[in-house]
């Protein structure tokens, strides 16, 4: 399968990776089964010295070897610096020379999944698990690509056995309620969270989180509530106020127009370099027909992100207006 625009919905709340990071467990270049520097030097030299000897099948056959480990261990470094797209060029690379390697393969699908191309991750992660690496990671890692173009039984399905496999595995079981609540089973994946919070200590970054996972879901009384407890166990919580404007808009968007402005207005107090809170109030104050005051906060988030077209609709709607 060529390597493209994979459709699908991105798998929201995976900012646990920068909002929740004790929730991850990452496979790094430490797990790898590629081998060291030192393993790959032996190689070249044994294949160097079959060539001396003019052993050209054994030459050969050492040679493709430590290529494909030179290929699948530059591949691990740049998969651990964030490369993936790179990293899954190399162990493209790398399959040539070691085919049939199922670490070599969930490799190529975890490099996949980082560089946002699903379908390619589904493909390689199944072929690696059919051919034996049926870790914990793995399945998760897959689960939550079926959960990216929206498969949600097979999520599950994936993320479930993940689980049983290991049941400490925070990550796997967040991702497994962020499926739950795709499912509409709101019970199961609250019985997931409250587990999650007697794990991992309750934390304003936990309720955010979940909050997040809530509201992205469609559920915003649910969010509104976590989010409520992430402001009472943080006051200062980033980007809480604004998930709360944007729930109040969702849930009636004239009725509590006045309460989104005051949790966009708190956002901005808090963190007044934020675009988000910044664009959201102006758009809310332009509905309220308050010119001047859209006009202001649009201007700022405009300085803030210059390359948003949005804001330009909306700003020059306000400065026709204005005159």
């Amino acid at each position: 399968m060529a390597r493209g625009v994979t459709p699908g919905l991105k798998l929201r709340a995976v900012g646990a990776a920068v909002l929740l990071p004790a929730l991850l467990t990452l496979r790094t270049v430490a797990q790898a089964a590629s081998p060291s520097p030192q393993d790959l030097r032996s190689l070249y030299e044994s294949a160097e010295s079959a060539f001396n000897k003019a052993d050209w099948a054994e030459s050969k056959r050492l040679f493709s070897e430590a290529l494909g480990q030179a290929y699948w261990q530059r591949g691990r470094l740049e998969s651990a610096a964030g490369k993936f797209k790179e990293a899954a060029e190399d162990f493209e690379w790398a399959q040539k020379f070691l085919p049939d390697n199922a670490k070599l393969q969930a490799d190529l699908g975890v490099a996949e999944f980082g560089e946002d191309q699903y379908a390619l991750a589904v493909q390689a992660l199944d072929k690696a698990i059919a051919e034996g690496d049926k870790d914990s990671e793995i399945l998760t890692t897959l689960g939550q690509a079926y959960f990216s173009f929206a498969n949600l039984a097979k999520a599950r399905n994936a993320l479930e056995r993940a689980l049983k496999l290991n049941p400490q595995a925070h990550l796997t079981a967040f991702s497994l309620a962020l499926v739950l609540l795709a499912e509409k089973n709101t019970a199961e994946a609250a019985r997931i969270f409250a587990q999650l919070r007697r794990s991992v200590r309750d934390s304003a970054r936990f309720r955010l989180i979940a909050g997040r996972a809530y509201f992205d879901s469609g559920y915003d009384r649910l969010a509104e509530k976590e989010l409520r407890r992430a402001l009472t166990l943080d006051p200062r919580i980033h980007y809480a106020h604004h998930l709360l404007g944007l729930a109040a808009l969702r849930l009636d968007e004239t009725g509590r127009r006045d309460e989104a402005e005051r949790e966009f207005k708190a956002e901005v107090q808090i963190h007044p370099q934020e675009f988000s809170p910044l664009f959201m109030l102006g758009v809310v104050l332009e509905s309220k027909r308050e010119w001047a005051g859209a006009r202001s906060y649009l201007e700022r988030a405009r300085v803030i992100g210059p390359d948003e077209s949005d804001v330009y609709f909306h700003l020059g709607h306000v400065l026709l207006e204005m005159h």
